[in-house]
């Protein structure tokens, strides 16, 4: 908006009038925007959506945000302008992807497959299948440890498992005396052996078979809900530019509220009007106990031009740059630092401001400010 401010008389009081009905409702401004702090970047959720590039966790956000709308929605019956209404008005709530990703996705999934920690009990049942399978495994091998402790009179005996070797159990030095023929050694260390049974095996295969199926069937249902997702990407990115809007708008009501700015008259007269102005950025960075000395700007078909005088750093710059900033946040649709502010519709905004050369193109510092007069006076319109 900053780049690209209006030129259209009825859209941009379209903008103020929205400010003005946020201004005047701070309270509800305020829980507008608490509303916003909850949701994400849509934008950027959604292309990852279409790139394949989403996780489970953008999903958990995107649910989120969008659980968001109805409650903007709601709020939207103390608001009376006709852009801030059509704004409300024209929020998807889209339930359906909302409700398909809370019937499958847990609230804090793993971002790797395969581990039966994204999905929610009895979204599948042959998920749920695999995945109890996986963590009964545990039960599994304490029970298995503990049968071939009795069998071979190893108390410390151990099962274990590396990505290396596998499972394996895992004999002291000082027992191998005692260890079983049916035990096929799989690894020497310094102080252990390391060994393989029948049983063992067959878990292991078992185990493996699983947690590579396990992690397939994610993958299968992972993408089956990104399929699912992508019909709605139109309403989500209509959405994203909708509440982009009402959050900067709302800012405008804010900063309006906040820094003693307001509502300007904006027209199709041929003047400019502004009493007591006051330039938005230096007076930001005043010192406590300093205060910006207001300037009064008034331009119309009597009086066309002003000429300001005065030294080096006395303000003229200051006092130009003032009057081009007011015009500026006029036209995007916020209110403004004055006391009152009314103008006809500004087209351009041309400024030739500080000294510089162009010495190495031939063009000495007076040549560079005659060049730029030149241009502003040869593109200059009625506005």
């Amino acid at each position: 908006w900053l780049v690209q401010p209006l030129k259209n008389v009825e859209r941009i009081n379209a903008r103020l009038d929205t400010v003005e009905d946020f201004f005047l409702n701070i309270d509800f401004t305020n829980q507008i925007r608490e509303i916003l702090s909850n949701i994400g970047d849509l934008e950027r959720l959604v292309s990852k959506i279409s790139a394949n590039k989403v996780t489970p966790r953008d999903f958990i956000a995107l649910k989120n945000s969008l659980r968001q709308i109805p409650k903007l929605k709601t709020i939207a019956s103390h608001f009376h302008s006709e852009l801030a209404s059509k704004l409300f008005a024209d929020l998807h709530t889209i339930d359906e992807l909302v409700n398909e990703i809370e019937r499958a996705i847990i609230d804090d999934p793993s971002l790797n497959f395969g581990l039966g920690k994204i999905f929610k009990r009895n979204y599948n049942a042959e998920l749920d299948e695999f995945t109890e399978l996986k963590y009964s495994s545990d039960d599994w091998l304490s029970r298995y440890q503990e049968q071939e402790r009795q069998k071979t009179g190893i108390s410390n005996l151990r099962v274990s498992f590396n990505n290396v070797f596998g499972y394996y159990i895992e004999v002291s030095k000082a027992n191998i005396i005692k260890v079983p023929e049916y035990y096929d050694r799989r690894q020497t260390l310094t102080n252990y052996e390391r060994y393989i049974t029948p049983d063992l095996k067959v878990f292991e295969n078992k185990i493996l078979q699983t947690e590579q199926r396990l992690n397939v069937l994610e993958k299968e249902l992972f993408e089956q809900l990104r399929q699912f997702a992508t019909k709605f990407i139109s309403e989500i990115q209509a959405n994203s530019q909708i509440i982009a809007s009402i959050d900067c708008l709302c800012n405008f009501a804010i900063i309006s509220k906040e820094y003693n700015y307001v509502k300007p008259r904006i027209n199709s007269s041929n003047q400019i009007e502004i009493i007591d102005g006051r330039h938005p950025i230096i007076e930001r960075s005043l010192k406590i106990g300093e205060k910006y000395v207001e300037n009064t700007t008034i331009l119309n078909d009597k009086q066309q031009i002003h000429i300001l005088t005065g030294p080096n750093m006395s303000g003229k710059s200051s006092y130009l740059r003032q009057v081009g900033l007011i015009i500026l946040l006029g036209q995007i649709g916020c209110f403004v630092p004055a006391k009152s502010a009314e103008w006809g519709y500004v087209d351009n905004i041309f400024t030739r401001v500080g000294a510089s050369d162009n010495i190495i193109g031939g063009e000495s510092t007076f040549m560079v400010e005659m060049t730029e007069t030149a241009k502003i006076l040869n593109n200059a319109t009625q506005r």
